[in-house]
């Protein structure tokens, strides 16, 4: 398994590992792969996929309560250079219809030129800048936090639900894609705050959610980090709770299922190559049947 892992403050590597180099328990945002093609897989921080793959990725937080802490406020990041990380092609969010590129977008507004054919629209923020985007585009869909409407209602693994009854504790929800960090945050909201906040019992609890598309020439190891400059987790008091553990997803693109033979590859699907006879699942010939007589 590739684990990504940043530490926000200063630790005794004690508290950062177990024995045989297993995670000990400290506050930790996690980005893990849950499903691949809508089926449920045991969550991972390191998935392989091939060109074509949707994944459902999930953000959980664990072990905020080292000395007791309560959890009241989170916010954490992931920047959308992750999205074209690869050696080749992108894998973009469900509904993103906007380029990605490693300078992120095609800036448009009143003190830019005006967006290409391709991305006609320009959506504008801080008043005069703004970057291109499709007609299609549509970022809720891939980028949300229970669901692209906002309700929680069907997550019980929910960061901030009551233990006791099961139903959510009040709290704002907010997701920022507009920016070059692609943000996630909730945080406790009302008269209650300090009294529901809550001390950590497992399993970690759900944050966000990132839904992803392979493209078909999606090629290499595509890394989506945790941002450790933008995640805190914030307790009753309003004090940052550290050191902060961030394990970030690795997705590594098997180019076989691409229909290109690449250099470990007989064949690729439909391309055959030099097989006498077919092409099988995992790009190696099959045998030519020789009919029996």
């Amino acid at each position: 398994m590739k684990l990504r892992i940043l530490c926000i403050g200063l630790a005794p590597a004690s508290l950062l590992f177990a024995a045989d180099g297993a995670l000990a328990q400290t506050p930790t945002l996690s980005l893990q792969a849950v499903r691949i093609n809508d089926v449920a897989i045991t969550p991972s921080n390191s998935i392989t996929v091939i060109p074509g793959d949707t994944i459902v990725a999930e953000i959980f937080v664990s072990d905020w309560s080292p000395s007791g802490e309560r959890l009241m406020a989170y916010q954490t990041s992931l920047s959308r250079d992750a999205f074209v990380s690869g050696t080749g092609g992108s894998v973009l969010p469900l509904g993103w219809d906007a380029p990605i590129t490693s300078a992120d977008d095609i800036s448009c507004g009143p003190l830019n030129p005006p967006c290409p054919a391709e991305f006609p629209v320009c959506e504008v923020f801080f008043g005069e800048h703004g970057f291109c985007i499709g007609l299609n585009h549509d970022p809720a869909k891939g980028v949300f936090i229970g669901s692209p409407s906002g309700a929680l209602s069907n997550r019980p693994d929910w960061v901030f639900i009551n233990p006791n009854t099961g139903a959510s504790f009040v709290s704002l929800t907010v997701v920022d894609f507009r920016s070059p960090l692609i943000r996630y945050g909730a945080f406790l909201f009302g008269t209650s705050v300090a009294g529901d906040a809550q001390t950590y019992a497992p399993p970690p609890k759900y944050c966000g959610t990132l839904w992803l598309e392979v493209s078909n020439d999606a090629s290499g190891t595509f890394s989506f980090e945790i941002d450790p400059t933008d995640s805190l987790l914030i307790h009753e008091r309003i004090i940052r709770i550290r050191p902060l553990t961030l394990i970030g997803l690795t997705i590594e693109i098997d180019p076989c299922g691409n229909g290109v033979i690449d250099a470990s590859e007989a064949c690729d699907g439909a391309d055959v190559g030099d097989c006498s006879g077919s092409c099988a699942a995992d790009c190696t010939c099959l045998p030519v049947e020789i009919p029996t007589v």
